[in-house]
């Protein structure tokens, strides 16, 4: 969009965190969110597995294109809420699945993110987080874990690209 260029791109992040979410398991009535949205894409994937996605994005014109592409591949009945990662107050819904792909692009942002899993995630959630290997992310993982979860990461090629992608799978230790 004019406003912003980045909310209308597809990632190679997001092409790698769909492919997982379409490889992986039925979430058959799973509660799921697609935190930064973006176009859509990993939220679509997981609807079309049975999850009840919930799209969330900071940007109102990212949310209309979500929209826009969930329609068109036959996605209905989700929800589409403006979110901001960083101001999650804990208060509001609590969700099985948390999707997020490219939400690491700034180091200033980790302890967010981190926060935001915290408040996000329901007992036994886990939550997906992609990135094309950025050095803002390198703390990431650390982090998480001294906020107590487990964490596990896989490093892929993202589809027909020479873009290596870091995927982050977190878990509430214990």
């Amino acid at each position: 969009t004019a406003d912003n260029p980045y909310c209308g791109l597809l990632w190679d992040a997001a092409l790698v965190l769909a492919a997982r979410v379409m490889n992986g398991p039925e979430l058959g009535g799973r509660h799921v969110l697609d935190l930064g949205c973006g176009v859509g894409l990993t939220g679509i994937a997981a609807a079309s597995r049975g999850g009840s996605v919930t799209f969330a994005d900071v940007m109102p014109q990212a949310l209309a294109l979500a929209k826009r592409n969930a329609e068109r591949a036959g996605v209905a009945g989700e929800k589409y809420v403006e979110l901001d990662l960083r101001h999650v107050d804990g208060t509001g819904e609590r969700f099985d699945l948390v999707l997020a792909s490219d939400v690491l692009y700034d180091a200033s942002r980790i302890d967010a993110v981190v926060s935001a899993m915290k408040s996000l995630l329901a007992p036994g959630g886990v939550a997906w987080l992609s990135d094309p290997c950025r050095g803002s992310a390198d703390d990431f993982e650390e982090r998480a874990r001294r906020a107590g979860f487990a964490v596990s990461t896989v490093k892929e090629k993202a589809p027909e690209s020479t873009v290596e992608v870091r995927t982050f799978e977190l878990r509430v230790a214990g």
